[in-house]
């Protein structure tokens, strides 16, 4: 009978043992859906470009071992080993391209297509949406129907401003899945860091135009969760042009006046006396371009956070004319153009060498 009995006890533990193991599988793949739903469709965790980058509109990128950047009239994507060996174009396609992001093998983008009123000679309407394509030009995919300024690509979620809703704040999955609008603000840049997506209003962009029987509302700096709760505002400045970095929004005045706050609106100064035209933050150092009176002039400068240690970035071989505009730094170049888009030129951040990106094959 004891036999039986331990027997029996055996069986029941062994049943239980079963049991255990079995929820602890079944839990595991629960727990790996709530906590990693991107992995189930092939998501990557990360940051598809920098907040600086995509400040400037996304005209370079980079991952571990590609550069990826706008060059040439027509903005055709080309790309460069991070050595700056092996440099191609990879992409000629037709459309106006940007908003560059690099996600594992995939470069995200914006293409936009200029219909033109024939007899009046000019674009009568656009189209275009977001893509993405492989890192050697090859399956070119169209992710939305949706134009998009300010493509933030972050762990499995594309945030940007739509185009085609009065730019408001979407988002949408790498996939093309589970489309949402955010915000109805009418955002005139965006940078998603951490858990939030900071954004500006787009009353420079818009000074005289009505949504209905509205007038667009004052500027501002706001902040908003990137499940669309939360939305909360950080400072009535009006700016078009800002970065958000360790706590700090680094920004451009309606005036072109260089300052920075606290996240949280705080702590506003303002770091140097020149005008600004644009500026990028990598490391421990602000790149910037000055912005003269009169808009002929203007040079190329790093500095630290604080406004110290400004110090010229010169090459021989950098003739700057115009207006210089910073559009990106990747793979310890600084590229730029000296007056609108797309990128011209790149200079190594110390100013140690320089390339005249359209006279390359």
């Amino acid at each position: 009978m004891f036999d039986v009995w331990l027997g029996n006890m055996y069986v029941k533990k062994r049943n239980i043992i079963i049991a255990i193991i079995a929820l602890l599988v079944i839990g595991g793949a629960v727990a790996t859906f709530a906590i990693r739903p991107w992995q189930r469709e092939g998501y990557i965790l990360g940051y598809g470009n920098t907040p600086s980058n995509i400040s400037s509109r996304g005209q370079v990128a980079q991952n571990e071992e590609w550069i990826v950047s706008l060059t040439g009239a027509a903005g055709w994507i080309f790309t460069t080993c991070i050595n700056g060996t092996d440099r191609q174009m990879i992409d000629s396609r037709a459309g106006t391209i940007g908003n560059l992001n690099v996600i594992g093998d995939w470069i995200y983008h914006t293409r936009t297509y200029a219909h033109i009123d024939v007899p009046a000679g000019r674009p009568s309407w656009y189209s275009g949406g977001i893509y993405r394509m492989q890192l050697d030009g090859t399956r070119l995919e169209r992710v939305s129907d949706d134009n998009a300024l300010f493509v933030n690509v972050v762990d499995g979620w594309i945030y940007y401003a739509n185009l085609n809703s009065i730019q408001n704040l979407y988002r949408i999955r790498t996939s093309g899945r589970d489309r949402e609008r955010l915000s109805d603000s009418i955002v005139g840049s965006l940078n998603v860091v951490g858990e939030w997506a900071y954004y500006s209003l787009a009353t420079q962009v818009y000074p005289s135009v009505a949504i209905g029987n509205e007038l667009l509302p004052d500027g501002g700096l706001y902040k908003i969760r990137l499940d669309g709760t939360e939305r909360t505002r950080i400072s009535d400045v009006n700016t078009q042009r800002f970065v958000v970095d360790n706590n700090w929004i680094y920004y451009i005045d309606s005036n072109w006046y260089f300052y920075r706050m606290r996240t949280d609106g705080t702590d506003v100064t303002r770091i140097i006396e020149d005008g600004v035209g644009s500026f990028h933050l990598f490391d421990d150092w602000i790149y910037f371009s000055t912005r003269a009176p009169l808009l002929l002039d203007g040079a190329l400068y790093k500095m630290r956070f604080d406004g110290t240690e400004r110090q010229p970035i010169e090459h021989a071989d950098a003739a700057i004319t115009g207006i210089t505009v910073i559009m990106g730094i990747a793979g310890g170049w600084l590229f730029y153009s000296n007056f609108g888009f797309p990128i011209s030129d790149k200079i190594r951040l110390d100013g140690s060498e320089h390339e005249h990106l359209w006279d390359l094959p």
